[in-house]
């Protein structure tokens, strides 16, 4: 994917509070809230940095060749888009026995293979979405396991060449896994059906992408240390038990024996922590390195947009003008590390589409007072302002920017939080206890 490296910079010459007013300015330029009373780095992380600066420029110089060495490439891009065009060569001809494609299904290539924090070996997602199936059928999980179901009959019975295994995930939302051939390299592929919110999540992620490569480069990182430490989703699949598929499995059994799948042994999404690493450069630092886009672009980044008015490429961003950050990569990454260590995830949330926390409590507690109405519409803006009941169970919320469900509803266990509140202690530890800037000590 074409991208533009952002060059390593200066930390901020001053450290100092800032008036309440300057902050006020901030917020209105980038429709943020900054969650920290501090401009430039934190004093402690800017004494070590300053006492440290010929192994600071070092730590930058080798995030910039981590991530120039890893960041997806553009030949592993158009790879990406001939999958896409088998994939939907295939799909039509199941829909043109099923009447599920025709005439306005469409194909998208979601995640990190699309939104600018991909690397060379992720994995590929792609949701299907099919804008009248599901009122064929009663509920947006059921519609998705019977299109998948029938899909996954397709290709048993014909076995294209190019897929070499698949199998079913029956989570809440469920996806097919496939496995191509080797002419793919092997390509791991989970496609959806009709999580749309998914495609505008990944537009939204893009543009964050195109405004700073500090961002991307922060986020392949971030992904890197979590998949080390073992808190983030592996390819065998911490989050969701997955089914290999036989066709005596009853879509019934699915929906009700494996409904549960989602919430054992689980950790951190990819898109959980992508969200992190955005709320950190929009309300963790002063200056933010990112504005809030979905309240300066309404219209853009909006969830009422078509679909196929969606572009990646052809669309500039003309954003305000504001001072702007210059903590070099490495800083950031050592007061991200900090930020979340010292953040309130029993009482706070973290709302990309507010740029600001929110306290859950009172969230909850507004809910309770005002149950929401019955209509669809009121449910909408109902469920954007107001917690969801039985939220507590959550250890931490991180807001879905469009859909505003809990991206980390999946850590509900107690241990399983304390093993990523561990993971961030330990990372901060290996850079501010030691006073030294190794990027091994994080990515082994």
């Amino acid at each position: 994917m074409p991208r533009s490296k952002f060059p390593s910079r200066q930390p901020h010459l001053y450290n100092h509070l800032g008036s309440q007013f300057n902050l006020k300015n901030l917020d209105s330029n980038y429709r943020v809230i900054a969650a920290v009373s501090w401009f430039g780095l934190k004093e402690s992380i800017l004494k070590i940095c300053k006492g440290n600066s010929l192994a600071l420029v070092l730590f930058n110089t080798a995030i910039w060749k981590y991530f120039d060495l890893y960041l997806q490439d553009v030949e592993t891009y158009m790879a990406k888009m001939r999958v896409r065009e088998e994939l939907l060569d295939l799909i039509r001809k199941v829909g043109l026995h099923l009447e599920l494609v025709y005439p306005t299904g469409s194909l998208f290539v979601v995640g990190s293979s699309i939104n600018g924090c991909g690397t060379n070996d992720s994995d590929m997602d792609l949701c299907l979405n099919l804008p009248h199936y599901h009122t064929k059928c009663s509920g947006f999980r059921r519609s998705s396991l019977e299109a998948l179901d029938s899909l996954m009959a397709f290709i048993l019975k014909n076995k294209p060449d190019f897929i070499i295994d698949c199998e079913l995930i029956p989570a809440s939302v469920p996806i097919l896994r496939l496995v191509l051939s080797v002419s793919f390299g092997l390509l791991k592929v989970d496609l959806n059906v009709n999580n749309i919110s998914g495609i505008y999540n990944s537009h939204l992620l893009h543009y964050y992408s195109s405004i700073d490569s500090r961002f991307p480069a922060l986020c392949v990182l971030v992904k890197r240390w979590a998949t080390w430490e073992g808190i983030k989703d592996p390819a065998v699949g911490t989050f969701n038990r997955s089914l290999p598929f036989s066709h005596s499995l009853r879509i019934t059994h699915i929906l009700f024996e494996v409904h549960s799948t989602e919430t054992n042994g689980l950790l951190v999404y990819s898109y959980t922590l992508n969200l992190m690493v955005v709320h950190f450069l929009q309300c963790g630092i002063v200056p933010p390195v990112l504005p809030n886009l979905q309240k300066l672009m309404p219209q853009r980044f909006s969830l009422q947009r078509e679909l196929s008015s969606l572009e990646l490429f052809d669309e500039s961003i003309k954003l305000p003008e504001w001072e702007m950050n210059k903590c070099s990569v490495g800083e950031l990454l050592i007061a991200f590390f900090d930020y979340y260590c010292e953040f309130d995830f029993r009482n706070d949330g973290i709302s990309i589409r507010k740029g600001s926390t929110f306290s859950r409590s009172v969230y909850q507690a507004f809910q309770i007072l005002f149950p929401s109405s019955r209509s669809s519409e009121s449910r909408l803006l109902y469920q954007s302002q107001y917690l969801p009941l039985r939220t507590k169970c959550y250890q931490i919320y991180v807001e879905d920017p469009f859909d505003c469900k809990n991206t980390a509803r999946a850590i509900q266990n107690i241990e399983d939080f304390g093993r990523i509140k561990l993971a961030f202690l330990n990372a901060r530890e290996k850079f501010l206890g030691k006073q030294d800037f190794d990027l091994c000590d994080i990515l082994r």
